[in-house]
């Protein structure tokens, strides 16, 4: 994150406001030339252009510039004003073409032109795009519309700017936006992360995991390319649904 910006980590304070757009654009403004404001690089990868709005995550919710900015929706400061509009790096030169191609796709499977529509919608709205995979994004959508929000897996990623974090992955294969689909981030006693998986007790993630109604049925497995990530699956445990609120020692994840 650059020094000569303004000071973001003040925002990190239990009493902390939210951040407000000047803040931001000056933070975005201080930015040394060919480089990405820390507040911008989890957007980057988007497949469409995104409005961003100053986020309420302060306080022992904001860990990083990442932060700072949300897309429109519940986690917008009150009373916000949008900051600014990301174009990401694989934005198509020519969406409507690309939109057309994809219902035009759809149709060739047996849907109807609607169909196509809400499929190419879809695509662009979501995190599920990939670039030369029609068929692979197509059967992702198909098993999207009897969705049941039901996971297939638990995965723990641990990085250095954000500690530790806690998510399920549906079987539907898209991303859901709502803890825990989106990830909860795993505090210690003290209300602190976790910044190394060697630290974090398992048997406190596998609590986590029954309180969203679930079993762990395998092993975990481990990955490290950067970003620390173990992944285990699961089933349900059936009974009543879990409570909406997470678990004591828990806290929404940064969006």
């Amino acid at each position: 994150m650059p020094t000569t910006g303004p000071d973001l980590w003040k925002y990190r304070k239990p009493d902390a406001s939210p951040v407000t757009a000047e803040v931001v654009s000056a933070h975005i403004a201080a930015t040394p030339a060919g480089q990405v404001p820390g507040m911008l690089r989890q957007w980057v990868k988007a497949a469409v252009p995104l409005t961003l709005y100053p986020s309420t995550f302060v306080g022992r919710d904001f860990v990083g510039g990442d932060c700072l900015l949300t897309t429109e929706g519940c986690d917008v400061a009150p009373g916000a004003d949008p900051v600014l509009t990301v174009l990401p790096p694989n934005y198509h030169t020519s969406n409507a073409a690309f939109v057309e191609d994809l219902k035009a796709y759809a149709v060739a499977q047996g849907r109807t032109e609607a169909d196509g529509a809400a499929f190419a919608r879809w695509v662009m709205a979501s995190d599920m795009l990939t670039m030369g995979d029609v068929e692979g994004v197509y059967a992702a959508w198909v098993q999207a519309l009897t969705c049941t929000m039901t996971a297939r897996q638990a995965v723990i990623t641990c990085t250095r700017e954000h500690g530790t974090q806690l998510r399920l992955l549906c079987r539907c294969g898209q991303r859901h936006t709502s803890s825990p689909w989106h990830g909860v981030s795993v505090w210690d006693d003290e209300g602190c992360h976790y910044f190394r998986l060697d630290d974090v007790p398992m048997d406190q993630i596998a609590d986590v995991i029954a309180h969203w109604g679930y079993r762990v049925t395998g092993e975990w497995s481990s990955i490290r390319y950067g970003t620390v990530v173990r992944r285990v699956t699961v089933e349900p445990i059936g009974g009543p649904e879990a409570d909406e609120d997470s678990p004591e020692g828990l806290a929404d994840a940064p969006a």
